[in-house]
């Protein structure tokens, strides 16, 4: 612009975003040009301040969860009984990773239990 000694920009709109879209970020080292699909984790791990964790559980884990009966009060009692359901939970999805959390279905009759959960209210079954 100063080389034709003109205030328009217009016609330099496009110069402008090119060159910045081809700039390295400081804090991510990626150009926004480079990004892809494969980044959104690592890019999403930086806009929280808990790092990215690798998932306790896999898919196809069969895992129990907390019994409906069991409040905060006696969550953390130590007890002859189970304090788990009795029911097996099969997980058939990881949607987030920060945190891990966990979309699970029944095992015995294959629906999905609507919700997530997280790791700590999972216990791992290994099978008796």
């Amino acid at each position: 612009m100063e080389d034709n000694n003109t205030d328009r920009y217009i016609s330099k709109v496009k110069q402008f975003v090119e060159t910045i879209n081809s700039r390295k970020n400081r804090m991510t080292g990626l150009a926004p040009k480079d990004v892809k699909k494969s980044d959104e984790a690592f890019l999403v791990s930086l806009t929280n301040s808990n790092p990215v964790k690798k998932p306790k559980y896999v898919l196809g884990d069969c895992v129990r969860v907390p019994d409906a009966t069991t409040n905060y009060a006696t969550a953390f009692r130590k007890g002859y009984h189970i304090q788990n359901s009795r029911e097996i939970y099969r997980i058939i999805a990881i949607p987030t990773l920060n945190p891990p959390t966990y979309q699970i279905e029944n095992t015995s009759t294959n629906q999905a239990i609507k919700g997530k959960f997280y790791e700590s209210e999972l216990v791992k079954y290994t099978g008796v």
